[in-house]
């Protein structure tokens, strides 16, 4: 089924490939930061996400059909979304926090970074799909060479 030009197939089992990578990242690095409390652990866990979000949309987009920023900006809003929606009972089971907190001001500032991230990543996929199409020709003064 396509819709937009993407293939659902492929937007899901990268969402959850996505998904899975980063609250595994995410987890080790909570539970490496509270067995540590090293800075450089609590640097690498407020970066490790909008890092992850930028190499699964390169990875996304490098192959999708129609990259454009409707596209682009249809992907990054629902795939935040829905890490939302995911991350909500997972941080519950896991880390105690309530439901409501996924949904807080804190988290809604910090899905800025994310949704920057995912921006990049598919412009950064279309930039380099568009130099591999480019043909080179041959200019004026190569074709008339004496």
């Amino acid at each position: 089924m396509y819709i937009l030009g993407l293939t659902w197939k492929r937007y899901v089992g990268f969402l959850l490939a996505m998904f899975v990578t980063w609250f595994s990242v995410s987890l080790l690095l909570y539970t490496l930061y509270a067995a540590t409390a090293s800075p450089w652990v609590l640097i690498a866990t407020q970066i490790q996400s909008p890092l992850v979000l930028l190499l699964f949309s390169w990875l996304y987009f490098r192959k999708v059909k129609r990259n454009d920023w409707t596209v682009r900006f249809v992907v990054a809003v629902t795939w935040l979304v829905l890490l939302w929606l995911l991350a909500a009972p997972a941080m519950y089971v896991v880390y105690g926090s309530p439901l409501t907190y996924v949904f807080s001001w804190v988290i809604f500032k910090a899905q800025g970074f994310n949704f920057t991230a995912l921006l990049v990543g598919a412009y950064l996929a279309h930039q380099e799909s568009t130099e591999k199409r480019e043909v080179l020709e041959p200019t004026v003064d190569e074709v008339f060479r004496p």
